[in-house]
């Protein structure tokens, strides 16, 4: 997938499970996403918001 990823422009920025709601939202400003791709479910729901 990261090769995909690389090949149209984007950048994969791995975020572990286990990390805190203020973690995620600290990658995530810090990288500047435009986009978030999540695995699970669950997951998205925790970065809602």
């Amino acid at each position: 997938m990261e090769i995909a990823m690389g090949q149209i422009g984007l950048m994969n920025v791995p975020m572990y499970p286990t990390i805190s709601a203020r973690e995620y939202e600290y990658i995530l400003r810090e990288s500047e996403a435009q986009y978030c791709i999540v695995g699970e479910g669950r997951r998205c729901q925790s970065l809602e918001g």
